[in-house]
């Protein structure tokens, strides 16, 4: 492995080198491909999402958990290995917008609105396979890369487990907001957080008490990550997070914060909600009506102390840690800054 010069010192400086090493990869594989323009199409629409926008924020979870065990410069290789999750993330959010039927991501039309729904699934696949070999070609010693892959086989397994879950939400509605919890677990806690910065965590060779730390703030990061994705799903601005606020609402989408709405509902609200939730055909007013209840429901404001709380124990676990000063102070300003984000 070659060590850079100095410690990277910014997750602005590992956003660019995993960059980097996915412009390496994409041009490898499309001088790997026969040339066809049927082919060419699909790369050039794969490549312009992957590089259309995203906070890269798995590769840079990977690389906090590796500065929290090691206060030795990360080799350049680290990189490459962090750029997986970028391609089994980019697989995910095409399958996840086709299940959705969402009409953009990231400003742009979703990939199955631009190549179609057979050759989007196909597209997906390929970038879930790339990410296997993007990790295994790292350049990283094999004994890393084998310890590692146990937890990476768990994730993948945890997201596809929140995926089914997503879809199959339970008939009881008692039992909805114990199952919205259990969707963000596997869905985003684990696969978002908790599994990146265990990996990089593994790779440096941390402690199982560094690692287990790592899975208790995880868990508790990724929920209020997912709870500011539901909040922003509802009442950001489209011009910011690139996609229509109205999404959530057209495809029922059973988040916490909709589950909170549902149980603090009165027989109006309730009405209302069960009316036009999951309407594809939801105009802007009936949306704005929905808004309202929600906020009325009191479900935004107990949704915003929910974020709030497990930020402040996430980051109270992190201060207690067995942990390098640097990576420690890095992973709690990236906390607050995504619990508290508005894109």
């Amino acid at each position: 492995m070659t060590s850079l010069a100095a410690p990277v010192r910014t997750t602005h400086d590992f956003r660019a080198q995993v960059d980097r090493a996915l412009e390496r990869f994409f041009a490898a594989k499309s001088d790997e491909l026969p040339g066809d323009e049927h082919l060419d199409r699909l790369m050039t629409e794969l490549r312009a999402f992957v590089f259309s926008g995203g906070k890269r924020l798995r590769p840079l979870l990977c690389l906090l958990g590796w500065q929290g065990a090691l206060s030795t410069s990360p080799p350049d290789e680290l990189a490459a290995a962090a750029a997986s999750f970028e391609l089994f993330h980019t697989a995910a959010l095409i399958h996840d917008d086709i299940m959705d039927a969402s009409d953009t991501r990231r400003g742009r039309p979703a990939v199955h609105r631009a190549v179609g729904v057979p050759a989007a699934i196909i597209a997906g696949d390929m970038c879930w396979a790339w990410s296997d070999e993007m990790l295994r070609t790292s350049g990283l010693p094999e004994r890393n890369l084998t310890a590692a892959l146990p937890t990476i086989a768990t994730m993948r397994t945890e997201l596809m487990a929140g995926q089914y879950l997503d879809v199959s939400p339970p008939g009881l509605e008692e039992a909805r907001l114990a199952h919205a919890h259990r969707v963000n677990l596997l869905k985003t806690s684990r696969y978002t957080v908790v599994r990146p910065l265990q990996v990089g965590g593994i790779l440096a060779g941390a402690s199982p008490e560094l690692l287990e730390v790592y899975q208790q703030a995880g868990e508790l990061l990724g929920s209020a990550f997912q709870l500011r994705d539901d909040l922003l799903g509802v009442y950001g601005s489209p011009c910011e997070t690139g996609k229509p606020n109205g999404d959530d609402l057209r495809n029922g989408k059973r988040t916490v914060l909709v589950a909170l709405a549902l149980r603090g509902a009165d027989d109006r609200q309730t009405h209302l909600l069960r009316t036009h939730l999951g309407d594809p055909q939801l105009t802007d007013d009936e949306a704005a009506a929905l808004r309202d209840v929600i906020t009325d429901t009191g479900a935004r404001a107990e949704t915003e102390q929910l974020i709030a709380d497990q930020t402040s124990a996430a980051i109270a676990l992190l201060t207690n840690a067995p942990m390098q000063p640097h990576g420690r102070t890095e992973l709690i300003d990236l906390a607050t800054r995504l619990a508290f984000r508005s894109v």
